[in-house]
């Protein structure tokens, strides 16, 4: 029935079969520079959301972002001279077919933030001196998100599913609630030895657990991070690869319909769902570091597992998943595998692959806290 219900949600949307996701590509039409007292902004007006991924080592002076799928108009024109206190230099370019790189050079330890915004679409970079206001100095309307909690004591993780609930089946009858468990039980293990970090699992057996009450019991142990695990699961048996997600619109069809079956609702019940709790969300300033925590831990897993297992980096996603919607912490959702890839199913099964996954989790986790600790 689980099955029938996902395939379902599929058929709704019209998915275009293939191997990998079908995202529109969008057209970067023009950048805008801003500056403002205590930050300078960057704008990229975009024809449709955009996926990108974030490097930037911890003392570096260098933001480099790579939009894809993304291309140039043939009306783009290439940043002039400016002038700036707190921007040195901007290159743009296309660093691959249907890939923008963006570099920006700014003052050493000044710190960024990055919004995408919708009606119209478009890319926000902020970058911000390196002596920031207190946090309740700053306007509740200002739309630069804070930082997230310097302090991370509590981590809760979130296996996915469970109990009367088994999740995506492979053709194999590998369940994705088993799987999940089995690896955070392996990311709390790492967690706790190697950061000393207080640890709980919104379940430690096969048991069901709705999902209201997962993000209750992180708000209530007061958690400063989140991460739900899940894997993946599609119509075509070679759609394969890792994604990680954050609470929000959802940036394509494919990541709507991911959303339905993580939250065993509809396509139009994950639709209604967005809308209603966007407005809310607005105003959360728990948004920005969940972005910046999704792409530190997506960095680990295109670093760690694709090389070795040629599992695909799809980049970080917004979806409205209901998990994510009412922690009050940053929180992100990965899906690691897709089930219904037939190699991907059998890495599954095995016990170096189901470590090697821990262990990108675990980069994402101490990748986010060594920038938050490196941050002025």
């Amino acid at each position: 029935m689980a099955r029938l219900l996902f395939a379902l949600f599929f058929f709704l949307l019209s998915v275009p079969v293939g191997g990998q996701s079908q995202i529109e590509v969008s057209t970067v039409t023009q950048l805008r520079l801003g500056s403002y007292p205590d930050h300078t902004r960057i704008v990229l007006d975009l024809t449709h959301p955009v996926s990108y991924r974030v490097i930037r080592s911890a003392a570096s002076d260098r933001l480099s972002l790579y939009l894809s799928p993304a291309v140039f108009s043939a009306q783009f024109v290439q940043p002039g001279p400016f002038s700036d206190p707190l921007l040195e230099k901007i290159e743009i370019k296309e660093s691959a077919p249907t890939e923008i790189s963006l570099v920006l050079t700014h003052k050493p330890r000044d710190r960024y933030r990055i919004m995408s915004l919708d009606h119209p679409d478009r890319l926000v970079i902020d970058i911000y001196k390196a002596t920031l206001p207190h946090p309740s100095k700053r306007d509740p309307t200002d739309t630069a998100p804070t930082s997230g909690k310097l302090n991370i004591q509590t981590i809760v993780i979130d296996p996915g599913h469970g109990g009367k609930d088994p999740g995506a089946i492979g053709t194999g009858g590998l369940m994705e609630k088993d799987v999940v468990l089995d690896v955070a039980f392996r990311l709390k293990t790492l967690l706790r030895k190697r950061l000393k970090k207080e640890v709980l699992l919104t379940r430690a057996k096969d048991q069901f657990i709705p999902l209201n009450e997962r993000a209750r019991l992180a708000n209530l142990k007061k958690a400063d991070l989140f991460v739900s695990i899940h894997v993946n699961a599609s119509p075509s048996p070679q759609a394969r690869g890792i994604e990680v997600y954050l609470f929000g619109r959802a940036t394509d069809k494919i990541a709507l319909a991911t959303a339905a079956r993580e939250n065993a609702a509809s396509h139009q019940t994950a639709l209604d769902f967005e809308k209603m709790i966007l407005h809310d969300m607005a105003r959360d300033f728990t948004l920005n570091a969940s972005l910046e925590f999704a792409h530190y831990t997506q960095e680990a897993f295109r670093s760690r597992i694709t090389p070795t297992y040629q599992a695909p980096s799809l980049g970080v996603k917004h979806a409205p998943f209901y998990v994510l919607a009412y922690t009050q912490m940053p929180a992100i959702l990965a899906e690691v595998s897709f089930i219904s890839n037939p190699r991907e199913e059998r890495l599954l099964r095995s016990d170096p692959y189901l470590q090697a996954l821990a262990e990108a989790l675990y980069e994402g986790v101490s990748g986010y806290l060594r920038a938050l600790q490196a941050a002025p």
